[in-house]
């Protein structure tokens, strides 16, 4: 019994087998059409084209990232792999050319009648939309030419600076990025030096051409607050 019960158990195990493995010339259906494809990126940061190529491509789908070789391993469909190939030929381009203007304002709730006031035509509207301000003082502005990757320290005024990176420029999209953008305080020190203090240090996404306006403030009740205005725009 106990040898005829081994030969039952194997013949099961068997027709098992027969059932799951593919017919001659087929393939399983986790590997069927897909193709793999690796991409050198030479100019854009690899993260920035994984999320690029993400949306085209299936559930099937995997990336192996190569950071220290700057290099991208794709498996997917080959219609998706081919799309793939579109989009990164298109997106990792040479660094660009950008223009940026950025101004420094103290904004008030109290008419003081300053010398360098502004008017409120010359605020962009955004700003101009806050009404508790009522008096605007411009303190420093700058306009620049720099490019992507570049890092530069810009001073506004005769207290302030600001510090950033262009991090990214987006043609397709018209998109620049400036990462570390911080603004920074001229502080005297007891020893008779100087040191800068940070306001605010963050990401700042732009569309090129439009006007981005941020600010900080002590708190709800402030009777001040200090505005940046940044408009970027990519060179053609």
């Amino acid at each position: 019994m106990r040898s005829r019960w081994q030969l039952l158990s194997a013949s099961a195990l068997a027709l098992a087998l027969a059932l799951s493995w593919p017919m001659a010339g087929e393939l399983p259906a986790e590997e069927e059409g897909l193709t793999t494809r690796a991409f050198v990126i030479h100019h854009k940061d690899p993260d920035d084209v994984v999320a690029l190529i993400r949306p085209a491509l299936s559930e099937d789908s995997t990336i192996l990232i190569q950071s220290r070789i700057r290099t991208l391993t794709v498996t997917d469909h080959g219609s998706n792999i081919d799309a793939v190939d579109a989009l990164i030929r298109s997106f990792d381009l040479p660094p660009r050319d950008v223009s940026l203007i950025i101004n420094l304002l103290r904004a008030s709730r109290d008419l003081k009648g300053s010398k360098a006031r502004i008017l409120p035509g010359q605020l962009p509207l955004s700003l101009r939309n806050v009404t508790k301000w009522l008096d605007y003082e411009l303190l420093g502005g700058m306009t620049i030419q720099t490019s992507e990757s570049e890092e530069s320290t810009l001073r506004l005024g005769d207290e302030y600076r600001v510090r950033f990176k262009v991090s990214l420029v987006d043609d397709r999209n018209e998109r620049i990025r400036l990462n570390r953008f911080v603004l920074e305080r001229r502080v005297a020190q007891a020893t008779g030096g100087e040191t800068y203090v940070p306001l605010f240090d963050t990401v700042v996404n732009l569309k090129s051409g439009t006007p981005y306006v941020f600010g900080a403030t002590r708190g709800r009740d402030a009777q001040s607050a200090i505005f940046l205005t940044i408009t970027a725009r990519i060179a053609p």
